[in-house]
């Protein structure tokens, strides 16, 4: 397929869109991090639509098979779609660069999009580190419950992934019992998956009960549908499902790929990217073609296989520049994004954690990723710590912090007051330095600044053991939500029939 003549980088898709410290205004925070050059992400782009329209991508859905051929796409071989750049194109010009995703009780939206940076929880781990006796185990509903209401009172984490995958409900219901334990148990925005259209139908009648009908959950949606690729190059029937359901009720689509590069994706970081961006473009494509104004967020979750130990990797270097790659192809396309960052391989929260989970968020903040998911997910995904909660929510506040930047204007630079000092002079006691320091330093909740003696004498805690303590601080500030009467009982009775159906 020749490639297209190139235009000006924006020319095709139009100009990108869009306490402790609030979220800064677009115009305040610049990307100040990318590792592809502009030609990169034109070659990354081109390389994209080659695959769509040359290789295309199977669809296992007829329903959804039949919508894209309906729309232009050409029949391929069995179950595959081929996808023109036309086609692609036309879906691209009718995203919007801003998403709102709404919380509920009074809770602001998040405007996802431009360079705003939100961070939030991360699913499914089939562990749970008990924070209250140190045992790892299979999670509870009552864990999932738990969670839901420390995240809600946590500063730093703006919207809710339910974590866990409980192991004791039906695993046929986990989605709806997932999509239960946060809506009853937060005001923040909930982002999670469906199992196919059967779970789809019961997420619309649950948070249609919660928010007083379809028509106030479509107004203020609260909700986001999280759908996945599965690579190479796959569309399953169940994402499909979600994708159209979703559409036709005009709700937030977050529409990721993952490919393991070495494993299901060439090993080179070019070719992955590619094959991500390649499967997130196809379901957008179909998303657009339902409903050309459903909001969609584009997502990334590109990673590689250890090839010593045969596991994913999400605290390699690797991932954070996958993430940042990603970032920058969604803002080429003019398109809110969001994936996985805040991550490690390590199983507890360690030093490895530590600057893995950082180098995995701050790169992608950097880049202006507006999601961030990973908060309290370790050894890949597969371990959750509330105990790394609390310090995940430290970590993405001290990103914010960096996000924020600081002002450069005639008070701040203080020549009076420095020429007033002059050499050998002392600041701590002047007015400037009461009036700014809360704007101008962020204080930290469970970072230890204290001098080695007082830390000594108060028993010397590690980071886990301050973490506990916080854990028991935020559970006691949490309030109930203001839900009608009979809500939860009428909720519960939803999932209660569809037990009873599958039976």
């Amino acid at each position: 397929m020749p490639r297209p003549t190139r235009p000006s980088l924006w020319a095709l898709h139009g100009t990108p869109g869009g306490r402790p410290f609030p979220h800064p205004e677009e115009d305040q925070v610049k990307p100040s991090f990318a590792v592809l050059s502009e030609r990169e992400v034109w070659e990354i782009h081109c390389a994209s639509l080659d695959v769509l329209e040359n290789v295309g991508i199977a669809v296992h859905q007829e329903r959804a098979r039949e919508i894209l051929l309906g729309a232009g796409a050409v029949r391929g071989e069995g179950t595959r779609v081929r996808l023109p750049a036309r086609l692609v194109k036309g879906a691209l010009d009718r995203c919007a660069p801003v998403v709102l995703l709404y919380g509920r009780e009074g809770r602001p939206p998040m405007r996802v999009g431009g360079n705003r940076v939100y961070f939030g929880t991360c699913g499914y781990p089939s562990n749970v580190v008990d924070w209250r006796t140190g045992e790892i185990r299979p999670p509870r509903l009552s864990d999932l419950e738990e969670t839901a209401r420390l995240t809600d009172v946590l500063d730093n984490i703006d919207f809710i992934m339910p974590p866990l995958s409980p192991d004791d409900v039906p695993v046929e219901l986990v989605d709806r019992y997932q999509w239960m334990a946060a809506l009853l148990n937060t005001r923040k925005h909930v982002l999670n998956q469906c199992y196919g259209e059967e779970g789809f139908r019961d997420l619309v009648a649950i948070a249609s009960e919660i928010a007083g009908g379809l028509e106030a959950l479509q107004r203020e949606p609260f909700i986001s549908l999280l759908i996945s690729t599965t690579s190479p190059l796959t569309l399953r029937v169940d994402a499909s499902e979600v994708i159209i359901g979703g559409a036709e009720l005009g709700l937030p689509l977050f529409i990721f790929a993952g490919p393991m590069a070495g494993a299901t994706a060439p090993c080179s970081l070019a070719a992955s990217l590619t094959l991500a961006n390649a499967e997130v473009l196809a379901g957008i494509v179909l998303a657009k073609v339902v409903n050309e104004s459903v909001p969609v967020i584009y997502a990334s979750w590109a990673r590689t296989l250890d090839m010593k130990y045969g596991n994913v990797t999400l605290g390699a270097p690797e991932f954070a520049m996958l993430r940042t790659a990603a970032t920058q192809m969604a803002r080429f396309y003019g398109l809110p994004c969001g994936g996985g960052g805040l991550l490690t391989d390590a199983k507890v929260p360690d030093a490895q954690a530590g600057y893995e989970k950082l180098g995995t968020a701050l790169l992608p903040a950097l880049a202006g990723m507006n999601m961030i998911c990973g908060a309290a997910a370790y050894g890949a995904e597969v371990v959750l710590s509330l105990e790394g909660y609390a310090i995940d929510d430290e970590v993405a506040g001290w990103v914010k912090r960096v996000l924020a930047g600081f002002a450069v204007d005639e008070e701040r630079l203080a020549l009076s007051l420095i020429a007033a000092q002059g050499p050998g002079g002392q600041f701590i006691k002047e007015e400037h330095t009461l009036r700014f320091f809360r704007q101008e330093m962020w204080v930290p909740l469970l970072s230890d600044r204290e001098g080695t003696t007082g830390w000594l004498a108060r028993g010397a805690q590690d980071i886990r053991a301050r973490a506990r303590r916080q854990i028991e601080k935020k559970l006691q500030q949490y309030r109930p939500l203001e839900l009608p009467a009979g809500t939860r009982e009428r909720v519960q009775a939803i999932i209660d029939r569809r037990l009873v159906r599958q039976q």
